[in-house]
């Protein structure tokens, strides 16, 4: 009986399936530079604004234990959370919005 190919004729069992792909240790991919991986990439100003959206959440209770807002108010007058916010911001976004709104008029 002829199986058609060399390999095959090699093999004790022509029909026992083999796999001629990668195996997993082939796979394996070298470890990242640690230099460019940092484990927390968020600035100060990151968690200046979450705090700013935290606060949100977080009721503010008086000295009488009544609640009647929340901490947003402290974030909202503060100027450097305002600034944070700016500073997180892509400003190649707005740049290229305010290009294609200029190319309308």
């Amino acid at each position: 009986m002829s199986t058609g190919c060399a390999i095959c004729a090699q093999r004790a069992d022509p029909l026992k399936l083999e796999r001629t792909g990668t195996h997993q240790l082939q796979r394996t991919f070298a470890a990242p530079d640690a230099a460019s991986m940092l484990v927390d990439e968020r600035s100060a100003e990151h968690g200046m604004v979450f705090a700013s959206a935290y606060a949100r959440h977080l009721p503010f209770v008086d000295a009488d234990g009544n609640v009647d807002r929340t901490w947003a108010g402290f974030f909202s007058s503060d100027t450097s959370a305002q600034l944070a916010a700016a500073a997180i911001e892509d400003v190649s976004v707005y740049s290229t919005t305010v290009q294609e709104l200029l190319r309308q008029l």
